[in-house]
């Protein structure tokens, strides 16, 4: 891999970002299993502590949702980017 001190190797800014876009999507899955599993939690456990439990799912969740999007963004940048030097470079 070549060091920059200016510019853009645009093929491995593309490669990452189709790298992040992946991770973007196994988080989104994670979350989504992990919902599930904790909302089947309520057929065995009831009472304030499984309340507690899911209020704090919740809270988590939100905060997993927020990097997912972080790293769909950081994703479209090195997409877009690469996709721009591209153009400029032809």
């Amino acid at each position: 891999m070549a060091v920059f001190d200016a510019g853009m190797n645009v093929e491995a800014i593309q490669a990452s970002g189709t790298q992040l876009h992946n991770y973007e999507s196994e988080l989104k899955r994670a979350i989504n299993d992990i919902g599930h599993e904790v909302a089947s939690l309520k057929n065995d456990w009831a009472g304030f502590d499984e309340v507690k439990f899911q209020m704090q799912w919740a809270g988590v969740r939100l905060l997993l949702e927020m990097v997912a999007g972080e790293v769909g963004q950081m994703a479209t940048i090195c997409t877009d980017n690469a996709r721009e030097q591209r153009t400029a470079s032809s």
